[in-house]
């Protein structure tokens, strides 16, 4: 008996020793609408999956990302042992300023909210001189919301972390309308970071895309 119980505590010594931990971490530094991810995870055998907030990713260790416009993206990054199979993940907001020599600085945010049993979104514009012109917003699948900037939510509204899309254009009476500028936010809609991100699977609403040093796509 007390050789099995020598043997059986030399196995669970053994087992222990091989568990690995994962922790997801990185920092940023931005010029304009160019980032610069650092990955400062501690994970064995990583593999890494980003979640930049506009609609895309990548699967590098340092990604250098340029967004489309002024916005304010939650940004994830989840990280897996392929071998250990621990996994973590680690997410901030990240605000991104396009430089424009246009007078016109979009801003925006939203807020999430039911009313009679019907999910609504509304679009908090805190631009700053651009009253000169004309409005338009985005969301989810929703396209040119009315200048209310209430969208309601509908059943084909999936959860998701889907963006949110605030324009301005101006108008000239040879080629019509031109945009300006435009300001741009994550929106997650019923979505829980800790449910889509464990140690089973990831969820991808994001196209995954490969850039370079310097920020460009590579095809």
């Amino acid at each position: 008996m007390k050789l099995i119980s020598t043997i059986v505590l030399i196995i669970l010594l053994t087992g222990s020793a091989f568990a690995q931990t994962c922790m997801s971490l990185f920092s940023y530094g931005a010029t304009f609408e160019v980032v610069r991810f650092i990955n400062q995870s501690a994970v064995s055998n990583a593999h890494y999956w980003w979640n930049f907030g506009d609609g895309t990713g990548a699967n590098c260790k340092h990604p250098v990302h340029t967004y489309p416009e002024t916005g304010r993206y939650l940004v994830t990054l989840f990280t897996k042992d392929t071998v250990g199979n621990c996994s973590d993940y680690y997410e901030i907001w990240v605000n991104v300023t396009k430089y424009s020599t246009d007078t016109c600085a979009p801003a925006m945010t939203d807020s999430l909210f039911t009313s009679a049993g019907i999910d609504y979104l509304k679009i908090i514009d805190l631009s700053t001189n651009c009253g000169g012109y004309s409005i338009s917003v985005d969301a989810g699948p929703a396209a040119n919301s009315p200048a209310a900037l209430w969208i309601g939510i509908d059943s084909s509204w999936a959860p998701a972390r889907f963006l949110s899309r605030l324009q301005y254009f101006a108008y000239d009476t040879i080629i019509g309308y031109q945009l300006i500028r435009e300001a741009y936010k994550s929106t997650p809609y019923k979505f829980t970071s800790s449910i889509n991100y464990d140690d089973c699977s990831a969820n991808f609403e994001f196209t995954v895309i490969q850039e370079d040093s310097a920020g460009q796509r590579v095809f």
